[in-house]
């Protein structure tokens, strides 16, 4: 027994505190199915040698405790019938419900997401033929993939006329600099400890289309990897330990893995912190890796890494968040998505004390993946859940003032998960919308 035990301990490699936030996370939630399968194995052994004198105690059990073991087997029985049919029932409730379902807004604004551009009483105005990362620059052009996965994305007029088109394998993101350039993010699949492991690479554009800057995570690995203790995919691989992160099929970019999975960019604005710090300067790049939890800030000409926030770093720990963006005091607002712990919250972040402000946290709301959350000039927040294909606005005091629905065609009971979701989304003032109608 001594002997097993000991050779189970010394094939596992050393295993790191972080919860797992998706694929190519932490190494803990790995072990977990190692484990159970040694204290399988270790039970069967067990039952082999010592069947007879279980077998005998279990008989004196029956034949002195009938009646409580009756009682206990319909309490247990009871149990599992409660968690895993009453609850799957309710969970498979499905909302009907579709459209805008609050509006107490004090004027009507327009929304845009991946279905096309709204007015705020949901009335679709404009689609394009490029559909998917949306976006609307300050100047009224329109950015956008072709399509989820799309190898094209490209710049077109507000009227839909094509001003370029780039054959890049983007995700994530479409940004707008205060540089007046765009950003986005591609992937480069590089061998990471016999694995062909995907590492984001942030691109950066003028807006005539011209590539005018590179920054490939994996020429800057090392860097990053002082911050942050081992993910899973830093061990090399181990018979015991199973590949469970590994996807199915090789991703558009060529890989099976992805280390850190970027999912926005952003940059610090003016704000009230400047000069207490270099974090706190106009124009750093501010990022978020799903895998692992974190958020960085570097400067943003010699990208030296300058604030980071991690994990269990933050109250109640971040758990796959998206979406971090600085506001004029200097604080970060985060869409802390909850993977583990099944609710989400929008939170607001002091980067000194690292303490957080809730500013929305409800019982149904919840998105494992996505989300979005955008910062309004008036202070609202305006809010994408995603896997339930919902936008709502809410106030300074937290309370929901609009709240949209996605319709899908069919019926929704007869729509796939990802037909129902909604990527991102975002508020724009009518004046400005109206202005680029007009022309």
């Amino acid at each position: 027994m001594k002997f097993f035990f000991s050779i189970f301990l010394i094939s596992i490699p050393i295993s790191f505190a972080y919860i797992d936030p998706g694929t190519g996370g932490y190494l803990l939630s790995s072990l977990w199915t190692s484990f159970i399968g040694f204290m399988a194995l270790l039970f069967g052994i067990i039952l082999r040698f010592f069947r007879h004198t279980l077998m005998n105690f279990l008989k004196i059990v029956y034949r002195e405790h009938k009646v409580k073991l009756f009682l206990i087997i319909l309490s247990v029985l009871f149990i599992i019938f409660q968690l895993f049919f009453v609850q799957a029932q309710k969970t498979d409730l499905i909302d009907f419900r579709e459209g805008v379902l609050i509006n107490n807004l004090e004027s009507e604004d327009y929304f845009l997401y991946q279905e096309g551009l709204f007015l705020t009483n949901g009335s679709l105005i404009k689609n394009w033929s490029y559909s998917y990362l949306p976006f609307i620059d300050s100047e009224g052009f329109y950015y956008a993939q072709e399509y989820y996965e799309s190898e094209n994305w490209g710049k077109f007029h507000f009227n839909g006329t094509l001003i370029w088109i780039k054959p890049d394998k983007i995700h994530h993101e479409i940004y707008e600099t205060q540089n007046n350039t765009i950003v986005t993010m591609t992937k480069d699949v590089h061998v990471y400890n016999g694995r062909e492991v995907e590492f984001d690479v942030i691109l950066e554009y003028n807006k005539n289309g011209t590539l005018i800057e590179r920054f490939s995570l994996w020429d800057h690995l090392e860097e990053f990897q002082k911050w942050h203790n081992k993910l899973e995919l830093d061990k090399p691989k181990n018979i015991i330990l199973p590949e469970n992160h590994r996807k199915e099929n090789k991703s558009i970019w060529g890989g099976y893995y992805d280390y850190y999975h970027l999912n926005s960019f952003s940059e610090v604005p003016r704000n009230k912190r400047e000069g207490l710090h270099p974090a706190f300067t106009p124009g750093n790049w501010i990022l978020s890796f799903r895998h692992g939890s974190m958020i960085f800030i570097l400067d943003q000409n010699t990208k030296e890494i300058l604030w980071r926030g991690i994990y269990d770093q933050i109250e109640n720990n971040l758990e796959g968040q998206h979406a971090p963006q600085m506001n004029s005091n200097g604080d970060i607002i985060v869409f802390d998505n909850g993977r583990y712990r099944e609710y989400s919250r929008i939170i607001t972040i002091n980067p000194i004390t690292l303490s957080v402000i809730e500013n929305y946290v409800a019982s149904d709301f919840f998105t494992g993946s996505q989300g979005y959350v955008q910062s309004l000039s008036n202070g609202n927040l305006f809010i994408t859940e995603s896997e339930e294909g919902r936008i709502f606005e809410i106030n300074t005091s937290g309370n929901i003032i609009w709240e949209y629905q996605k319709p899908v065609l069919g019926g929704r009971e007869n729509t796939s998960k990802t037909e129902l979701e909604i990527y991102r989304s975002y508020k724009y003032d009518k004046e400005f919308i109206d202005s680029l109608m007009e022309e």
